[in-house]
């Protein structure tokens, strides 16, 4: 689903509207940098990348095997996509083009498989979640492109989900979450300069960065916020219909549409007779 966001009046206008349709089960969406597609994953018995038109036309499929593909991240210049898959044995993280030509493994690895992906915005460097988040540079050839840490680590049971990080690629913005899946509640920021985490708010989660890197989108109870990260004050900007549930949600690049993973649940009853 998709609805229009206004960045300065910090409100949704209008009511949502479907880009894609059906029982499938749709994730990991991510708007390409000129607002005109939406690169996901389809669940099903595969899970392939798709592209999408962002009026839900002109759909795509950019991969079409047994491997998993997961979590696809445009580069800042919408010439890359990056994701995460096992194809060759293992996650590794991989690139391909739009049109789903030359794909490329990016990373090799050896301990806890790399997943979650994300793009600096020099679009030079990547950073990506092992046991932590590392980051490497994409210049160097493959057995050269050494992890290297970019958050300290903090408590061995805690750890710092990175969601969005700044246009000036100067913060990072997660949430925490124990090893065990029990969520620690608050949006927290981590700035380089400093290197020092800050608790923006008391709950919530998966805080996206808007542009003037001061505000942050944020999940909570079923809705979502905007939260000014200086202040720290935050209130409700959109509430979804009663017959809608939001999974992951991300704003296009001018920070004007926010798309958002609807989740329902429909079945059917049925009656057999035995013989």
């Amino acid at each position: 689903q998709k609805i229009v966001f206004d960045p300065v009046k910090e409100k949704t206008d209008g009511a949502p509207v479907p880009v894609t349709q059906g029982s499938k089960q749709t994730g990991y969406i991510d708007p390409s940098p000129d607002g005109q597609f939406l690169v996901y994953t389809n669940f099903g018995k595969q899970e392939d990348l798709f592209l999408i038109r962002s009026d839900g036309t002109g759909i795509r499929q950019l991969t079409d095997d047994v491997y998993k593909d997961r979590g696809p991240r445009w580069s800042p210049d919408g010439k890359r996509i990056i994701f995460y898959s096992n194809r060759n044995g293992r996650y590794e993280i991989w690139s391909i083009n739009p049109d789903g030509s030359g794909l490329e493994q990016l990373t090799k690895t050896t301990g806890e498989s790399p997943r979650l992906p994300l793009w600096l915005p020099d679009g030079k460097h990547i950073t990506f979640f092992t046991d932590g988040y590392v980051m490497i540079g994409l210049d160097a050839p493959i057995d050269q492109r050494a992890p290297q840490r970019i958050v300290p680590q903090g408590n061995p049971n805690e750890i710092f989900y990175i969601t969005s990080i700044s246009p000036d690629g100067k913060l990072l913005a997660g949430y925490n979450s124990q090893s065990n899946g029990t969520s620690i509640p608050g949006v927290v920021t981590y700035s380089f300069d400093d290197r020092k985490y800050k608790a923006v708010t008391d709950s919530g989660s998966n805080p996206i960065w808007l542009n003037d890197g001061r505000r942050l989108l944020f999940s909570k109870n079923g809705n979502l916020f905007i939260v000014d990260s200086q202040t720290k004050k935050y209130y409700v900007v959109f509430v979804p219909p009663a017959n809608m549930g939001i999974g992951q949600f991300v704003l296009s690049k001018d920070n004007r549409t926010l798309y958002f993973i609807n989740r329902t649940s429909e079945a059917d009853i049925w009656q057999a007779t035995l013989k």
